[in-house]
């Protein structure tokens, strides 16, 4: 790997900065109150070098959607090395997902926003190629478990792999956008239904799956990972 100039290396720490602002503005305010000015502002350098890194305001909150989504790969990554069943192993992708919402809330709605025409059709060409990037490697995750399943006779093949993995993720993110001040025992609730219904065994009568999930859990939240706008 080629050396990085001090101009690259310049660019790269504004962008940074930019993106930290960024997420703080998230935090505090909101993505309503999140605009290039006032990025500019609290920055301290000018909105044209604002705009020398991103097009639009829009293109930061898909920069700082990739970074969720690179964070909850790299989770998703610590569990599935793990020694588990075919169905533990979807559970803690899907947990994944749950704890991403829970703690980054402001960063789980930048990625749900990007899905709205409003928002996806301002982007730039690169960051929705490299979003499209990202989010497919995510979701390979997901295909990967799922054939992994299917192979070993875990999970029956009259669907592919593709449109399960989609009907995980859109459980997942169901959930968060119907809302429920029990949200993870809800989504781990549901999703036990649908992957029953799937027939993936061992159903939920014939394993304890909420211990599982519970364990699980804790071994995330003890994961370090850094956080989101360093990440």
């Amino acid at each position: 790997m080629s050396k990085l100039t001090r101009k690259e290396r310049e660019r790269r720490q504004r962008e940074s900065l930019f993106l930290d602002i960024a997420y703080e503005i998230l935090l505090k305010e909101g993505i309503q109150a999140l605009t290039m000015e006032k990025v500019a502002n609290i920055s301290e350098y000018s909105k044209g070098t604002v705009y020398g890194h991103f097009g639009c305001k829009e293109d930061i909150i898909s920069a700082l959607s990739v970074k969720t989504l690179k964070l909850q790969k790299a989770m998703m990554q610590q569990v599935l090395e793990g020694e588990c069943s075919t169905r533990e192993r979807i559970l803690s992708c899907a947990l994944v997902y749950v704890l991403i919402q829970e703690k980054y809330p402001r960063l789980h709605y930048c990625v749900l926003s990007l899905n709205d025409p409003l928002v996806s059709t301002k982007l730039s060409s690169t960051m929705q190629e490299l979003y499209a990037e990202v989010e497919e490697q995510v979701n390979d995750l997901l295909v990967e478990t799922i054939c992994a399943a299917q192979q070993c006779g875990d999970l029956p093949m009259d669907k592919t792999a593709e449109s399960i993995a989609y009907a995980v993720r859109a459980m997942v993110f169901g959930m968060s956008l119907i809302g429920h001040d029990s949200l993870e025992s809800v989504t781990r609730c549901h999703l036990s239904s649908l992957l029953d219904g799937l027939g993936w065994q061992p159903l939920t009568r014939d394993a304890d799956y909420l211990h599982y999930w519970q364990q699980t859990r804790e071994t995330l939240l003890g994961v370090t990972i850094p956080e989101i706008h360093s990440y």
